[in-house]
């Protein structure tokens, strides 16, 4: 509209599908994280090879 050009109607249904699927997955992603009761994974509890840290066993599994 700038430069006095109007999207084609196509390239504006494109828009319309990646915005609202943009706004779907926020919108899924905030809700499973509001029902959800498990307890995020942090990257501190994670071993990445080449880590200076040690590998960490996670609680549950040390009590099997």
């Amino acid at each position: 509209m700038l430069w006095d050009e109007v999207p084609a109607l196509n390239t504006l249904a494109g828009m319309g599908i990646i915005t609202a699927s943009g706004l779907y997955l926020g919108w899924r992603e905030l809700r499973a994280s509001r029902h959800s009761d498990a307890t995020p994974v942090t990257a501190e509890a994670i071993f990445a090879p080449g880590s200076p840290l040690p590998p960490q066993i996670p609680e549950e599994e040390t009590s099997r």
